[in-house]
């Protein structure tokens, strides 16, 4: 039975059947309600004789207005405010066609009362088509939401995320990491992360001494721990409960755990939330990475490597500013001190935590509909695993003082990174809607990998390019970071404006966060 109602579901033509049917269902009921009332429920054989011609007419007018305004095409597996405004109109829309039109066209000639339906008529079948269709799509929304949707019977096939990159993954030598790691003490920040732990995970390969790990939530902290010790129960490894932010905490980590190479990839990533949220970009993203940074220097880690992002490049988002502000940071420190500095800027990881395809993928188990910001929106992609390797990569090539960036190919756009998710997931291209929302505050259609004065070089591996940028001035750096320290707990517009007068390259607009959060940004 449940299976049954599962294939007429994803079946886009009956499903469409279905809803024009249960419309013209609750038109017929909404008229019907409305002329028993209207005649104070006295029900004789003239009303009965009368009242088919009038149901017909009005349900006619009903269905080719709600076809018209799209209320039908739509899918009724979602209900929100927008689809109660899209029905109102729909409703007021039939009311005054039917309360302006004539005898003719309404009845054919013949009304329930006279040449016309009475005023209260038209009224009453305008309030009741709105309640009744409310419920029904309200009902079939639940029933959807609360039963079909956790039915094991759909059964989707299983993704393989790097179909959707339209090109060959990167395999990156990782020979040299391990002189870099083998035998010395590793420290990951962010080590509860999609990245960090994959980090730890391939860390773990080259039998590093000792892996510290830091993150500030103790679940994931605590999972990843369990499947490291699953994969090499006899190593070294120790998590600590930390707040990058968190300067004694910090401290005496690094003094106690003295670090020989670390791993940043601690960050708050969602462009949305920083947008919300902008003085907590600024205190983690670069407060945080300013603090792990000094103090492995201080400590004599021989190698730091950052985490950055295309979104650091011309940034429009609070977020990619906040990364830019981080790269300056690391890329001043690289050229007083004896650590090497490195940053590593990523594309969009695929399948991360909070990423596009997880959402994406469970959108579709749910029979869509799947939202995309934008028809041309489109992003640089790279696997959980490339995005790791990377890191190694540059850890173990760099001198100090570059930027890495990995040849992702050419862009890919999300609408058509949906479409692959759909196919790949065994469904047909019209099975699962897609619905455009609109860009969101600091979401820009695409990513860049360089800025214009910066020049991308060849390394030693064919796929990885070091971007040469201009010397990073350690005083007005300093600076810079004095006045953000100043801005932790001001008001988001008051962050955002002195942001743009701070970093020239900053182009982000004052518009509010308050619209729905994105899932890619």
């Amino acid at each position: 039975m449940i299976d049954s109602l599962l294939r007429f579901r994803l079946h886009p033509a009956t499903a469409f059947a279905g809803r024009l049917g249960l419309v013209a269902a609750v038109a017929t009921a909404a008229i019907f309600l409305a002329s028993l009332v209207g005649h104070d429920f006295r029900i004789d054989s003239v009303w009965l004789t009368l009242f088919p011609a009038t149901a017909m007419s009005v349900v006619a007018v009903k269905l080719v207005i709600f076809l018209l305004l799209g209320r039908v095409h739509e899918s009724w597996r979602r209900f929100g405010l927008a689809d109660v405004t899209g029905l109102v109109w729909a409703a007021t829309l039939s009311m005054l066609v039917l309360a302006g039109v004539d005898t003719a066209v309404t009845t054919a000639g013949v009304s329930l009362t006279g040449p016309q339906l009475p005023t209260a008529v038209v009224i009453g079948d305008w309030s009741w088509t709105i309640i009744l269709m409310a419920g029904v799509r309200g009902l079939w929304w639940s029933f959807h939401e609360e039963l079909l949707a956790e039915v094991p019977t759909v059964r989707l096939r299983p993704v393989d995320v790097t179909a959707l990159l339209h090109r060959d993954p990167v395999a990156l030598d990782t020979t040299a990491v391990g002189s870099l790691v083998c035998g010395h003490t590793v420290l990951v920040t962010g080590a509860g992360g999609s990245i960090g732990s994959e980090l730890c995970r391939q860390v773990l390969a080259f039998k590093p001494a000792r892996l510290v790990l830091i993150d500030r939530g103790e679940n994931l902290l605590f999972l990843v721990v369990h499947d490291l010790l699953r994969q090499a129960p006899g190593s070294v490894i120790e998590p600590l409960i930390a707040d990058i932010t968190d300067a004694g905490r910090m401290e005496s980590i690094m003094a106690r755990v003295r670090p020989e190479v670390v791993f940043h990839a601690a960050a708050h990533k969602h462009v949305s939330m920083m947008e919300r949220d902008p003085a907590e970009a600024i205190k983690n993203n670069c407060l945080g990475t300013a603090l792990v940074a000094r103090l492995a220097s201080r400590h004599g880690a021989e190698a730091f490597v950052l985490i950055s992002t295309d979104k650091a490049v011309n940034p429009t988002s609070v977020m990619g500013c906040s990364k830019l502000i981080a790269e300056r940071c690391v890329q001043a420190l690289a050229s007083g001190s004896q650590t090497r500095f490195i940053v590593v800027r990523f594309g969009n990881v695929l399948a991360s935590n909070g990423s596009v395809v997880p959402i994406f993928l469970e959108q579709i188990r749910r029979g869509g509909p799947i939202t995309v910001t934008h028809p041309d929106i489109a992003r640089y992609f790279m696997t959980i695993p490339e995005a790791a390797q990377l890191v190694l990569q540059s850890a173990a090539m760099g001198r100090g003082g570059e930027v890495f960036v990995l040849d992702m190919g050419p862009r890919v756009r999300i609408v058509d990174l949906a479409r692959s998710l759909i196919r790949l997931s065994g469904l047909g291209p019209d099975e699962i809607e897609i619905v455009y929302t609109g860009l969101t505050p600091g979401e820009r259609l695409v990513e860049e990998l360089y800025f214009s004065n910066e020049q991308p070089c060849r390394t030693d591996h064919p796929k990885v390019f070091s971007a040469v940028h201009r010397p990073v001035d350690v005083v007005e750096t300093a600076s810079l970071f004095d006045s953000l320290a100043a801005l932790i707990d001001a008001p988001p517009a008051v962050v955002r404006a002195r942001l743009r007068e701070l970093v020239p390259e900053f182009c982000g607009d004052d518009r509010t966060a308050n619209q729905a959060v994105s899932h890619h940004g």
